[in-house]
């Protein structure tokens, strides 16, 4: 069975946005490992300020919820990292 593709929309970012969905809980164990806090409130971060619309629905605060819990969880992690993706400035060469 073919998946069919999901249809976004996303809306750009400003700097303060970025910044908010940026940061994140990390500690380092004492094996050295670190571990991401809320890993799961920080990608949801992206979809609530990057994501206009899905499947031609446009989000707002009051639909949030009940529209992207239609998603699955590989679908929430692409749509997030796509946002991530479209907010990076292109790397200049330096001259």
């Amino acid at each position: 069975m073919v998946k069919k593709k999901l249809v976004y929309e996303l809306k750009p970012l400003t700097l303060a946005e970025r910044e908010i969905c940026s940061n994140k809980l990390t500690e380092v164990n004492i094996s050295g490992s670190v571990v991401i806090r809320e890993g799961f409130t920080y990608i949801l971060r992206w979809l609530k300020y990057g994501l206009k619309s899905i499947e031609g629905v446009e989000i707002f605060a009051a639909n949030f919820d009940s529209e992207v819990n239609k998603l699955n969880d590989d679908d929430i992690a692409d749509i997030s990292n796509a946002i991530k993706e479209a907010t990076q400035f292109p790397n200049k060469k330096k001259s």
